[in-house]
């Protein structure tokens, strides 16, 4: 009976691996970094409850954390070039998306996902400290 998991081949690839470990280390810690910002607003809107702004806020938040992570990118990477031919049409511009690197396509779906979630527990970090010593601070 043949092996189901080949240890042989796994080593063999990890230096080819190795090779995008930057880059992928890169996409994460940037990613990271922009969500913990947008997280951030987020949490505020949502604890002050502006009438307007909470509810597009609770839709973002709804649908980034109830959709798989490569729907997202694949929105982000198809939809972000169907919205500037939408722009381009409707203004009579000539914006393209072919200057822009995919790694920002990247950056973007990942950071906007890791917000949502990041969002929710900085909410809840802040709402959790008793309002007597929000006070004091």
């Amino acid at each position: 009976m043949k092996n189901i998991f080949d240890f042989e081949m796994i080593f063999t690839n990890i230096p080819k691996l190795l090779k995008y470990l930057p880059t992928t280390l890169e996409i994460a810690v940037i990613a990271y970094i922009a969500s913990l910002i947008v997280g951030f607003l987020v949490a505020l809107v949502k604890i002050k409850k502006t009438k307007v702004l909470y509810q597009i806020v609770s839709f973002y938040v709804s649908f980034c954390r109830g959709t798989p992570i490569i729907v997202q990118l694949y929105a982000t990477y198809f939809g972000i070039p169907m919205i500037l031919q939408l722009i381009n049409a409707r203004f009579g511009t000539h914006l393209t998306s072919s200057f822009i690197p995919n790694i920002i396509f990247a950056l973007t779906a990942l950071s906007l996902n890791d917000a949502a979630y990041s969002s929710e527990y900085i909410r809840a970090f802040i709402e959790s400290v008793d309002a007597g010593q929000r006070e004091a601070a």
